[in-house]
């Protein structure tokens, strides 16, 4: 009875070593996997631990996504890629790993957190650059085809602009941007630029929330790069008085000026009111594919922007033309239809009193749509 009862104690004793060894090997076991996560998810002793847990939450959930999720679920997930990828801090965060990697001469840890940033976000270190931009490859996949919001990731895939200040959505360069030897400077094609805004016009009006606010933005980028670009690559043929303006309608500005013609070098009594040929001008484009307007019978003329007045997306040119003599010119406006310039109403007659008090010869009627004002001049006894 005794042996029986020191054996059942020396049992329960075992049990009760037994479990509590359990329990500190679970609880050792715990604390490992605890360093283990606590070593992925602190790689760099100064990580912006609330920057990495969204990264984080965001991959997360696009990784758990089934196949085709909804366009909400889709455009959420794309726009906090976006927001991210675009902010500050992530950017300061690469400069500070950028730091850590010189004084430690270990650069792995850069690789882990560009790891780390995917698949929403594509990290590029280029040289003395860090480039930042999501990774819209990944959005493609998961999504619809044949759908406005595959259409638009399609197009996005070959770049794209996140905020007006032309800030580039993607890691790497867009399509209309050629790199120049420096790590991330690049130089717009304008051909290119103008391809891709047309293409991105095409698909603007089908996109909604967030994904049609990208769009907006990145035409209106496009449009401020070409015209940028115009301005740099033409500054030294186009005259300082040309005129601005999108005469053409295709939602590009361009310029216009007034060339004279040529005159006789030395001018005096005998040839004066001749021209070296014909007293022809000709208003010129700095688009090239404006085909020029010939005004007869001109010496000298400013063209005039006269705004869109007949309502066809394009702005139309009014011109004076000069001459040797006389107070009397007709006034001349022009609008560009089907690849050719026509009058938007017959020229009519003003006198150099009118244009010295500043009367405005023509001029869009608001209260009537589809017509204009017009002031002219006639001779009274």
């Amino acid at each position: 009875m005794k042996q029986t009862l020191i054996l059942i104690i020396i049992a329960i004793l075992i049990s009760c070593q037994s479990n509590k060894t359990n329990k500190m090997d679970e609880s050792n076991q715990n604390d490992s996997v605890s360093n283990q996560d606590s070593t992925y998810h602190a790689l760099s002793d100064t990580e912006n631990l609330s920057l990495w847990n969204t990264i984080d939450k965001i991959n997360n959930e696009l990784s758990k996504l089934d196949k085709y999720p909804s366009i909400d679920v889709l455009e959420r997930l794309f726009k906090e890629s976006v927001t991210i990828s675009n902010s500050n801090e992530l950017s300061d965060e690469f400069n500070n790993l950028r730091s850590e990697a010189y004084n430690s001469d270990n650069f792995l840890i850069i690789d882990q957190y560009v790891n780390r940033c995917k698949p929403a976000i594509t990290v590029a270190i280029m040289g003395e650059s860090n480039n930042m931009g999501v990774n819209i490859d990944y959005f493609i996949t998961i999504c619809r085809p044949k759908t406005a919001e595959y259409n638009f990731f399609e197009l996005a895939k070959d770049g794209f602009y996140r905020s007006s200040n032309l800030s580039i959505g993607t890691a790497e360069f867009p399509e209309w941007i050629e790199q120049t030897e420096s790590s991330f400077q690049g130089i717009v094609v304008t051909e290119k630029a103008k391809t891709y805004l047309q293409k991105w016009q095409s698909i603007q009006k089908n996109q909604k929330g967030f994904l049609r606010d990208i769009a907006d933005t990145t035409i209106y980028c496009l449009q401020i790069e070409i015209n940028n670009n115009l301005e740099n690559k033409k500054e030294s043929s186009i005259p300082a008085e040309a005129v601005i303006g999108d005469f053409d309608g295709d939602s590009i500005t361009e310029y216009v000026w007034l060339v004279p013609p040529k005159f006789p070098k030395e001018q005096n009594e005998d040839n004066f009111g001749d021209c070296d040929g014909l007293c022809e001008c000709y208003l010129m484009f700095s688009n090239d594919k404006i085909p020029p307007i010939k005004l007869e019978n001109c010496i000298g003329g400013t063209p005039v922007n006269e705004g869109d007045l007949n309502n066809d997306g394009a702005d139309e040119i009014g011109i004076l033309p000069e001459w040797w003599t006389s107070c009397w010119r007709d006034y001349h406006v022009y609008t560009f239809r089907n690849n050719e310039w026509k009058y938007v109403v017959a020229p009519f007659a003003t006198h150099c009193n009118q244009w010295e008090e500043g009367v405005d010869a023509i001029k869009k009627d608001d209260s009537k749509q589809g017509y204009v004002i017009i002031n002219y001049s006639y001779f009274t006894v």
